[in-house]
């Protein structure tokens, strides 16, 4: 999808929308593109979009499988789902369904995403994700105060397990890259499980307790400072928020766009 996605914007240009059009019984994705229609102006119909079919993959075992007398399919959570007569096509359209949804909210944690139409053929399975000014502030916050200080952390255990040293360092940070790592080797695995979720914390309650203060701000609390959020050229607090909050949409935020798991208490 991301490869195809590159290549569309570098023949074409940015898309304004795009369509994951899917056939399980069949077995194929297509990838369809706009630039200047909206996904209204096609009706939310895949085929309508102005760059159809641009990208196809097929899926010859998905095909053979529902040829097969006892047809089943599995999801990466190890859920299985198998052919129910009564269910038909449309069973099977619903578990390829969810599953691309699911895809595509993965996906959307490492790369930004356009507006996308998720479309089964020949069903009432479809759905348009438009990413708002709230998913775009979760995005940000996530990626700048979750993920990159636990990449950070990562990085620093994936160093002392292979020794790596940056030679080109002062040597007042070389040897605090030392010591890091020589206390790093000295734990052993259980207690690396126990730092991880330590640091984890310490990052998710540094965050939690910013974006509440940020709210307490906004929200003109007694002793705050004066403090505001934008994006879009939108005050945080005008914002739709899904909890109320900032600091309660930030759990929302890590389920949903960060690569590192759920909130660590």
């Amino acid at each position: 999808m991301i490869r195809t996605l590159a290549d569309f914007k570098e023949k074409e240009g940015e898309p304004s929308s795009m369509g994951i059009y899917c056939c399980p019984s069949s077995g194929w994705i297509s990838l369809n593109f706009n630039i200047k229609k909206t996904v209204k102006e096609t009706e939310h119909n895949c085929p309508d979009f102005e760059y159809v079919e641009f990208g196809l993959i097929d899926f010859e075992d998905w095909t053979n499988e529902y040829d097969s007398k006892h047809a089943s399919w599995q999801d990466e959570t190890g859920f299985v789902f198998k052919y129910d007569d009564e269910l038909g096509d449309e069973g099977i359209n619903n578990f390829f369904f969810i599953y691309l949804k699911s895809l595509y909210w993965a996906i959307s944690k490492k790369h930004r995403l356009p507006d996308t139409l998720i479309q089964m053929l020949d069903s009432k399975h479809y759905t348009f994700i438009q990413e708002t000014s709230l998913d775009r502030l979760g995005k940000f916050i996530i990626h700048q105060m979750r993920d990159e200080a636990i990449l950070l952390y990562e990085s620093h255990k994936q160093n002392a397990k292979t020794k790596s040293l940056n030679s080109n360092q002062t040597k007042e940070f070389l040897d605090l890259e030392k010591e890091r790592q020589k206390l790093i080797r000295g734990l052993k695995k259980s207690e690396i499980a126990a730092l991880d979720k330590l640091i984890l914390n310490i990052v998710d309650n540094a965050a939690f307790t910013l974006l509440r203060g940020i709210q307490e701000s906004m929200d003109d609390c007694d002793g705050t400072e004066n403090v505001e959020l934008k994006i879009d050229g939108k005050k945080a607090n005008e914002l739709d928020l899904t909890s109320g909050s900032l600091f309660g949409d930030y759990f929302d935020w890590i389920q949903r766009f960060s690569r590192y798991g759920e909130f660590q208490h």
